[in-house]
Parts: C-alpha cells; structure tokens; sequence
C-alpha cells in the first residue's frame, strides 16, 4: 500500500498545483479515490469525445465483476464503458487467494497509440478482515490507478515521465502460497435421534415410534483447487438400545455402523458457478437392516449466488441421479434380502455467515424419488450452526426433519421385542428427527482457505 500511495503523490503533484487554490484545499482531505477521480475528470476534458474503457474482469474472490463495473462508470461517468477490446484502455483483473488474504492482479494495455506502453500496477493485497465496503474503495481505487497514467498520456501531460515509470515499476512478484491444497477435520459428535412418528404396519395397524441415541466420529481429507476438489471421508456410529423385556428383565442390543464416503468435484467455469461431481459411498448399519449397502451417485450444482468476500451468504441448488445397492439383514416389506434401485434427488442448499465470519449458518432442503419403484420418496430439511472457536477448532450443532413415504430396507412386520429389529425404525416409513452436537479440528496449511470449500458438501 505504501507503493500504491508513493504512486498516487507522483502522478498528484504536478496536477494538482496546476489547478490548486486556497478554496481547493480541502480536496485533500477527501478519500484518495476521490482524489483520483478528480483528476481523471479534470484531463478527461482535453479529449474531443469520452475516453473508452474495457474491463475485463476474472475475479473470483475480491468483489462482484459487475457490480465493480457499475460503481466505477457511475463514480467517472465521463469515461465510456466498453465491454470489448476496441477500448481506448484496456485492463485485466485477475485474483487469487493466500495466506494473508486475497491477491488482485491487474494488467493495463493501450493499443491505439504508439508511444502508449503497458502499465503495470503493484498488486493489490486485500485482506480477509476487509469489509465489504473497503474491498469495494481499494478496487475503484485501484481502476482510478490504472485509468490515471493513460488518461496523462492520452492528453499530452507528463508522456515522458509516465513511460520512464511504467519500465521501472514492473508487476509485484506475488508472495508464496504457505497454504497446501490439502486439510483433515476430525469430528466428535453426540446425537439423538426419533423415528416412526406417524407410522403404520404393512397390515395397516399403527407402528411405535422409537428413539435411540448415538456416538459419532468421522475423519475427512480434503484436496481442493481451483478447479477440483476431492474428499475421502470416513464415518463411524455407535448406539445402543435398551427396553424392558419379559417379566423384570432388560433386553438390550448394540449396533456398529462404518461408512466410507469418496467425492470428486470437478468446476465447469473458473467462478465456481457450475460444478459436477460424482459420490460413492460404501456402508453397513446391521441397526437400519443394512448387512453392507452401496451408493453410487452423480449430480451437477449451480450457485445462485456464489461465496465470495465481500458477501456473507451463499445459495446452491444441485439434481443428483444415484444407483444403490444394499443387502439385508431381514426381508424388507417386500420380501427382498437384496435390492438394487435408481433414485433422483433435488436440493436447495444455503449458507450464511454471521458474528464476524466466525460462525456459519448452514441450510438445506432436499426431495428424493425412488425410480424403480412406485410409492417410495421421502423429503428431508436440516439446519447447522458453526461456531469457530479457533483457527483450527468448530463446535457444530444441527436438527433435522425427514418424511419418508416408504422405506426398501424395512422388514414387514418386526418383532418388537426383539431390540435389535426395533432399531430398524430408525429407517422406517413416516416422519423422523434428529439433534446433534459436536466438535470438529481442522488441521493442515490448507485449512485457513480450502475449509470454505463447500462444493457438494
């Protein structure tokens, strides 16, 4: 920033005194975009018509690329906005994250004009802590950077000396990336859990509800760039389940439920707008009637409005097409030990920041439709709430609703006494609720950045 200031005292000074006056004073106490903007509309009356501008804008995590454009031509209505490179000026923005925030690059060319040169500008340096209305003044300030120097040469004040500055100053060598692609999160949870509200027998009687109570831990490795993004993670559930048996006895049955969830995320555009992705997911859960299942899934995902910076929420929605494959403890209600089925699912998927950006609100609504079968979808909503206690520390609590219709890994009638087959409930038809509380540690470089990551999450 110092750099960027020395410049603007350069170009300022020899204006400046050209036009100053003792009721012109107080122009330096204005904001030094305003100051620039000043200038530029001062010089810009040497032309015979408005000077042209294109830029062409790629960025990702600064600020909006058109809500950037629109400021900037509204602040210096006397340059002509162009969206091609016939412009009279032409600049390209470009960023990238890092370790102490975000990188802007800019690129300046001319090339109606023999004696015009490339100008290139130090990189600027946005950080994180940045709100939205100061990401905003350093970007139209650094346009007005940009603009400036042309805008001299352009009317014949100070060719020489911008020239002579522009060989000198070449573009900033970016700082290193200490971040890695790469981060863990570790995960301990507690959660409750109700199902069968509302249900019925395949004979028509009304079925119990239960309720049961779980251990969870998981382990996630994460890879992301620009383009990609690629998470194994491993899951792991305890439970048990006690009730009263036959006379003054107590009947109780433990269930074990691994899983292992692969995703491979790939970003059609470089702004992250549309994204696809293919899952699998291999599981057991001898609790839900599961011996061993398997879940092949591929979707596509399109932001609606896409994380950045200078916005504290997010919306996504994503279709997925999926083929599972499960294997049963018990016949389901359709006298299968083996079912294989195709499904379609749709989502709406939000995400909010809040207190500062160390907590998260985290939103969704989905619908699934079995397309093997007739009679059998379910809906589901859930809410999280994420609060970073530190850099690598987030306690995260949840609540979820889920209404199934019908269910293919539920066995017709159960015998109820028999513990282990009421914890088939947990996958029964009609409604079900579940609380969680948890801890998660986020290790690695990457973390800091690649956490944000939120492609099919």
């Amino acid at each position: 920033m110092k750099t960027i200031f020395l410049l603007i005292l350069i170009f300022a000074t020899p204006i400046f005194s050209s036009f100053a006056s003792p009721s012109s004073t107080s122009t330096y106490a204005t904001p030094i975009e305003d100051q620039l903007t000043l200038k530029i509309l001062d010089m810009a009356n040497h032309f015979q018509e408005r000077p042209t501008l294109f830029i062409q804008c790629q960025l990702r995590y600064a600020i909006d690329c058109e809500q950037l454009r629109r400021i900037f031509f509204e602040k210096l209505h006397v340059l002509e906005r162009v969206d091609n490179d016939t412009a009279m000026i032409k600049v390209l923005l470009t960023d990238e994250s890092g370790p102490q925030g975000i990188l802007v690059h800019s690129k300046w060319s001319s090339n109606d004009d023999i004696s015009m040169v490339d100008f290139s500008l130090p990189d600027l340096l946005l950080p994180t802590e940045f709100d939205a209305i100061k990401i905003q003044t350093e970007m139209i300030t650094l346009l007005a950077q940009g603009v400036l120097p042309h805008i001299r040469v352009k009317s014949g004040l100070g060719t020489e000396e911008i020239i002579i500055k522009s060989l000198k100053n070449g573009t900033t060598t970016p700082p290193g990336n200490s971040n890695g692609p790469f981060y863990m999160d570790i995960s301990l949870s507690g959660s409750s859990f109700r199902s069968g509200i509302g249900a019925v027998n395949p004979d028509g009687t009304s079925a119990p509800s239960t309720s049961s109570v779980f251990a969870n831990g998981s382990v996630l490795l994460n890879n992301s760039t620009e383009r990609t993004r690629v998470y194994v993670s491993g899951n792991a559930s305890y439970s048990k389940n006690t009730q009263p048996g036959p006379g003054n006895t107590t009947l109780s049955a433990e269930n074990f439920a691994p899983s292992l969830l692969v995703v491979g995320v790939y970003s059609l555009t470089k702004n992250k707008r549309w994204n696809v992705a293919i899952m699998g997911v291999q599981f057991a859960n001898p609790g839900s009637n599961l011996v061993r299942g398997r879940n092949i899934e591929s979707g596509v995902e399109y932001n609606l409005v896409p994380f950045r910076v200078t916005e504290s929420y997010e919306f996504r929605v994503r279709a997925t097409a999926s083929n599972s494959d499960d294997r049963l403890v018990m016949a389901n209600d359709r006298g299968n030990t083996h079912e294989n089925y195709y499904q379609a699912a749709f989502q709406l998927y939000g995400y909010w920041l809040l207190l500062n950006d160390k907590a998260s609100l985290t939103g969704s609504i989905s619908a699934s439709k079995n397309l093997s079968h007739a009679g059998y979808y379910s809906a589901s909503s859930q809410l999280s709430f994420s609060f970073q206690i530190s850099r690598g520390v987030r306690i995260t609590t949840s609540g979820s609703y889920r209404y199934q219709a019908k269910n293919m890994r539920f066995p017709g009638i159960p015998d109820f006494s028999n513990p282990l087959q009421t914890q088939f409930l947990s996958g029964y038809s009609g409604g079900s609720y579940s609380t969680s509380l948890g801890i998660s540690f986020i290790l690695g470089k990457g973390s800091s950045i690649y956490s944000r990551d939120r492609r099919f999450q």
